[in-house]
């Protein structure tokens, strides 16, 4: 009986799930669809969804916005959260902009810009721009891999980063971004390869190795991986950079890290009552700001980000975006975005590869393509 009304459900939006599968093992989107034929089990006629899509593919959101059509059809509304520009022009009708507590406006999709729909959302005007690099010292390379191997995870990873340049890495869920980036950090080990740090070989085993030659891994999920969530602020920003901060009576010397964080604050904009309050007490964008300060603090000169803005809002993206092209600037750090954000990778690296399979399968120039050739790269690459 609960196993029909269940499938039921399921079928109601279109979804094949395994019934008996436990949930904790189904992916995110899968887990999100699950919670929509819940709620048509209580005849809804409103459905609330808060930031559905901040962990999903693009493939999984195309999913879930086939399911909110199918229920707009039907007469069910969607009030549908979220900060990503590009999905409320797509989803929505119509739309209210809050900003600090307050309704800024309210307008239908077709009643506004992006331009003015971004300074609604926070206030000031920004104007997004693709980075081109002023210059790029090919000489030498700051980061280089050559033939890097992980069992399960890539293959034959071969690629150089030089200064002055944001290199991007793009694929689809399953390509093995993610596992590229942990390896690099010393999270996994490589099966083979070899990886060259400012033209000096480099061994990474661990995290501890990746840390001892500077690197930083700013990893995709800041709640379960790049943040402590029951500390302060400031513990969080100088975790990575603690033992710097020893006293000879082995103490924290808390007051010098105050000093050395407040340039943080200031170049990453981080909006905060004081450092010694909760992490959890900050905004999802400032939270990430802190996870990028804990390792800029490490003055690392390698920098792998792994999905930098994924759940910020506009504002914190842009802010993080623009500092990284100024540190891209430097010429001293080499700076590796992984990401499937396509508009973040178009953007902001001037190179970008496309995985597939573990596998390197494309190189392009930023200035090459625009939003729709890269997406139909990476699916015509998947397929």
């Amino acid at each position: 009986m609960i196993a029909n009304i269940a499938r039921q459900s399921l079928q109601h939006i279109g979804i094949d799930i395994p019934l008996y599968e436990l949930a904790g093992n189904l992916s995110v989107s899968d887990k999100q669809l699950i919670a929509i034929a819940r709620s048509l089990l209580y005849n809804s006629k409103l459905i609330i969804m808060d930031e559905p899509t901040s962990t999903l593919t693009r493939k999984e959101v195309d999913k879930l916005f086939q399911v909110i059509h199918k229920l707009q059809a039907e007469g069910i509304s969607v009030l549908f959260v979220s900060h990503k520009l590009d999905e409320v022009f797509e989803i929505a009708d119509s739309f209210t902009v809050l900003r600090n507590g307050k309704t800024i406006i309210s307008e239908t999709a077709q009643g506004i810009t992006n331009e003015k729909f971004i300074y609604y959302m926070t206030g000031r005007k920004i104007e997004e721009d693709c980075f081109k690099p002023p210059f790029i010292d090919k000489s030498q390379t700051l980061l280089k891999i050559r033939n890097l191997c992980l069992k399960n995870g890539f293959e034959n990873i071969s690629f150089e980063v030089y200064p002055g340049e944001i290199l991007g890495i793009t694929g689809l869920l399953g390509s093995g971004r993610t596992e590229l980036a942990k390896t690099l950090f010393g999270l996994y080990q490589a099966d083979n390869g070899k990886i060259w740090i400012e033209e000096k070989e480099a061994k990474i085993k661990s995290p501890m190795d990746a840390l001892r030659l500077k690197i930083a891994y700013v990893p995709e999920d800041r709640l379960t991986e790049g943040l402590f969530l029951s500390q302060s602020i400031e513990k969080n920003m100088l975790i990575s950079n603690i033992d710097h901060l020893k006293k000879k009576n082995k103490t924290i010397d808390f007051e010098k890290g105050q000093t050395n964080l407040k340039k943080w604050i200031s170049s990453l904009g981080i909006k905060l009552h004081k450092l010694t309050d909760g992490i959890l007490t900050l905004s999802g964008g400032n939270q990430q700001k802190t996870v990028l300060a804990k390792w800029l603090e490490t003055d690392p000169k390698v920098l792998i980000l792994n999905a930098p803005t994924a759940g910020v809002d506009i504002g914190a993206k842009f802010d993080i975006h623009n500092y990284l092209r100024k540190l891209a600037e430097k010429l001293n750090v080499a700076i590796l975005i992984i990401s499937d954000d396509i508009h973040e990778v178009l953007l902001n690296c001037n190179r970008i590869l496309i995985i597939k399979k573990g596998r390197i399968t494309g190189q392009y120039n930023n200035v090459e393509l625009n939003p729709e050739t890269l997406r139909k790269l990476i699916i015509e690459e998947e397929e």
